[in-house]
């Protein structure tokens, strides 16, 4: 019996170790593929020709803006909007319930944007859906209210759907702004690498696991086809990425389109944001798992997403065993562990660092967190499994099908930087 025991236990320890390492290997070497496909593809000709293609066929954009008490925030995200190279570009901002000065600061706008308010909080799915029902324009993009979009953001974006047919939304490459607390300075470095390195490559093999709800431009067509935004889902960008992906449409990575966002500088608000996350994973899992398995083309995501949340529960196990073993006298497997750590941790650390570099060139002030990189491995991947345990569970058993609503507002403190990164 304990020769199993031990088979089953050293199977799940070269899991838990293979398992960041592989997937740091495929992100480094899938990007690499990217950048030399992005070289080969973006011509600067062929660029300028598919930019004013994308213009003639698409003469008209939405902005969608959905916003609960966002006073802080609100006007630089509307001004940046605003300033978006586009023939035509329509401004909606939802006022979803806002119980702030919110309302105030939007009709300071006067007629330049339109706003449609809602004297209960709804949520942001429900405030997408309704503002993009009120639009027959063919390209609709979603902005956070805590965003900062680049003037040429669209330009970069639609040239996608020139390329191919086949894409639906394009997903912009988010920047974290502020980064003075230590909490700030590690998120700004996963984005550079278990965001955007892996967005790169997830591009290559044409599914990227979720837009961001932060920015993304959507063709109608594919909008109309796939349905509404799920207002059930805690994480309905999530959802409406695998539901286009199932749906024969491919939503695309692009890096250019950098986009100014602010993120939690609080522990506590960090630990709500992922939990939403977490759970927003889980229901998605539940949801089109069946479907997934069917389609060969969503296996990669599927298999990604469940290897990741089994991660997230076995090294916790793994960690618990070793502590308990340890204790108890048995310290055998440390020099193995030891080497195997230390070399996962430095892999870890390329991978992060590579992202930085690929990021560098369009925003060079995410090395100055570089020094914190030997502290983001270890914290990242401690806090990550603790969430992603207390909250996927209980959202696989859940069979709620509530409308998910606003729960807090974002980030405060100092406005946005109004910078044209």
């Amino acid at each position: 019996m304990l020769i199993y025991v031990d088979a089953v236990f050293g199977a799940v320890g070269w899991f838990v170790i293979l398992f960041p390492a592989i997937s740091a290997v495929l992100a480094i070497a899938t990007s690499l593929e990217f950048v030399r496909q992005s070289r080969h593809v973006h011509d600067l000709h062929f660029d300028s020709h598919d930019i004013e293609s994308a213009r003639e066929r698409w003469q008209s954009l939405t902005v969608v803006i959905p916003a609960r008490n966002e006073r802080a925030h609100i006007a630089n995200t509307i001004k940046s909007a605003q300033r978006i190279d586009w023939p035509t570009v329509r401004i909606i901002v939802v006022d979803d319930g806002s119980t702030d000065d919110t309302a105030d600061i939007l009709r300071s706008f006067g007629s330049s944007v339109e706003v449609l308010t809602k004297s209960v909080n709804e949520g942001k799915a429900r405030a997408l859906n309704d503002a993009i029902s009120s639009s027959s324009d063919g390209l609709v993009m979603i902005v956070d209210a805590d965003c900062i979009v680049h003037r040429e953001t669209a330009n970069l974006m639609a040239r996608q759907f020139v390329k191919s047919k086949t894409i639906g939304a394009v997903t912009a490459n988010p920047r974290v702004t502020k980064t003075s607390t230590f909490i700030e300075k590690l998120q700004a470095i996963e984005f550079s690498a278990t965001v955007s390195a892996t967005r790169r490559g997830q591009s290559v093999w044409g599914r990227i696991f979720t837009m961001s709800g932060i920015c993304t431009l959507l063709r109608r067509d594919a909008l109309d086809e796939v349905g509404p935004f799920d207002s059930s889902q805690p994480t309905e960008d999530i959802e409406m990425t695998w539901r286009m992906n199932l749906a024969g449409w491919r939503v695309t990575y692009e890096p250019k389109a950098v986009v100014g966002m602010l993120v939690p500088t609080t522990l506590k608000a960090l630990i709500v944001q992922r939990r939403r996350w977490a759970r927003g994973l889980a229901m998605v899992l539940r949801k089109h798992w069946l479907q997934s398995i069917r389609s060969i083309r969503q296996w990669p995501l599927l298999i990604e997403a469940a290897l990741s949340v089994l991660w997230c529960h076995l090294i916790l196990v793994v960690t618990i065993v070793l502590i308990v073993t340890r204790i108890a006298g048995d310290r055998s497997a440390d020099p193995i562990l030891g080497s195997w750590a230390v070399g996962l941790l430095l892999l870890s650390a390329a991978h992060v660092m590579w992202g930085m570099r690929l990021d560098a060139r369009n925003d060079p002030s995410i090395w100055s967190v570089l020094a914190w990189i030997p502290m983001f491995s270890v914290v990242y991947w401690t806090f990550s499994s603790l969430v992603v345990v207390s909250s996927t569970l209980p959202a696989l058993l859940s069979r709620s099908e509530r409308n998910v609503v606003w729960t807090s507002a974002r980030p405060t403190g100092p406005e946005l930087l109004d910078a044209q990164t």
